[in-house]
């Protein structure tokens, strides 16, 4: 025989569990039925309980939602804040580097170092002396054809000095962007700048070597030779006066004519040898003067075009900084901005959610509550049925 519907821990137990479903608020739970159908209450159980699993994980997803955005709300200010600082560091370092750059200098003289033993070189093949015999003078100049193609290809030598001082340049700029967008504390907020390389300085304004010219009185070719035969003849002459052959006699004159022709032969010869020496001493004299013309005006024309280099250099790394300005007024502003716009959104929903916590974890115990009575309201009409 069924239960009385007026037994009474039946009653108590199917009225605290409907109790608890009203104080739960949840529409979707099923309406109780009568209390004398012990199979309907058993159904209507089971129903609540399935529909108590749902509304429970739905909580509890609620709840750990809520929970994490708190904690983001709480630290998130911090974090960002601690980032924007990285990257403003960064951009202030960056910009004094492009206004005052360390290395320029450095790169420059590196530059000019590895240079400069070609360069001599390539002097040493083009300034050349010649020497010519004009009325009676010995002139000593430069080949003005080496010196034209040395002008000319000097600018180059400055072309490719600037394309490596620029380069190595560059490459100290990039490890610097790459060092200062990767700290150990974490990346920064946006990613770092690009720039255009580095273009390399031509040089309008060619070098100017000055004219070097050396002349000499040239003696005259007989009176070198009358010098140098002189001297043989004389010396035959004491010869034939110690051999006791004497001037009025026939041996001295048979003598006299042979010896006269080497000693012109000599004097030929010695005068030759003595104007080549004097050719050659007037070329490496010319060229000992050009070597240390050229050198000053080298040194002095090199000093010029350093200086031109480090003003190029200068000026393209200040239109850089306008590029770090133009990129950090479009992209660092606007992200900031949207850094600010996403932090107040974060606080205001870490608020909402700080303020909606008691109502989810009220709403978790309510369920619990639910569970506790029905597991009652089972036992009760498990111990009816054993009855």
């Amino acid at each position: 025989m069924p239960p009385s519907p007026l037994d009474p821990a039946r009653q108590r137990a199917l009225r605290a569990a409907t109790d608890a479903l009203r104080r739960l608020g949840a529409e979707e739970m099923p309406s109780a039925p009568a209390p004398q159908d012990d199979e309907a209450l058993t159904g209507w159980v089971a129903a609540v309980r399935k529909v108590l699993s749902r509304s429970s994980k739905v909580a509890r997803r609620e709840l750990a939602v809520a929970q994490a955005q708190v904690k983001a709300g709480a630290r998130s200010g911090d974090v960002d804040e601690a980032g924007w600082k990285r990257l403003e560091d960064a951009c202030r370092r960056l910009e004094q580097e492009l206004l005052s750059p360390g290395s320029l200098r450095s790169r420059l003289d590196e530059g000019r170092r590895s240079m400069m033993p070609r360069v001599e070189a390539v002097v040493g093949e083009r300034v050349v002396p010649v020497v010519e015999e004009t009325g009676g003078q010995l002139s000593a100049e430069l080949d003005r054809v080496g010196l034209a193609e040395l002008e000319r290809e000097l600018p180059l030598w400055v072309k490719a000095w600037s394309e490596y001082a620029f380069g190595w340049l560059d490459v100290d700029q990039e490890r610097l962007v790459h060092q200062l967008w990767s700290p150990r504390a974490g990346d920064l907020p946006v990613p770092p700048p690009e720039f255009p390389p580095l273009a390399p300085a031509i040089i309008d304004r060619g070098i100017e070597f000055p004219l070097v010219a050396i002349q000499r009185e040239r003696t005259a070719l007989s009176a070198r030779m009358m010098r140098h035969g002189r001297s043989i003849l004389y010396g035959l002459m004491s010869i034939t006066f110690l051999l006791g052959v004497k001037r009025e006699g026939m041996w001295f004159y048979a003598l006299l004519v042979p010896g006269f022709l080497v000693a012109v032969g000599f004097g030929y010869v010695q005068a030759q040898a003595e104007r080549q020496r004097e050719r050659e001493r007037l070329s490496q004299e010319a060229r000992q003067k050009a070597e240390q013309a050229t050198r000053e005006v080298l040194r002095t024309w090199f000093d010029r075009c350093q200086d031109k280099l480090n003003e190029r250099a200068r000026e393209q790394l200040l239109e850089r900084r306008d590029l770090l300005v133009t990129w950090y007024r479009e992209t660092v502003g606007p992200a900031r901005s949207r850094r600010e716009q996403d932090t107040e959104k974060r606080k205001g929903q870490a608020e909402h959610a700080r303020r909606d916590l008691p109502r989810l974890q009220e709403r978790l115990r309510g369920i619990e509550r639910v569970r506790g009575a029905l597991t009652q309201l089972e036992q009760t009409l498990a111990g009816s049925g054993a009855g």
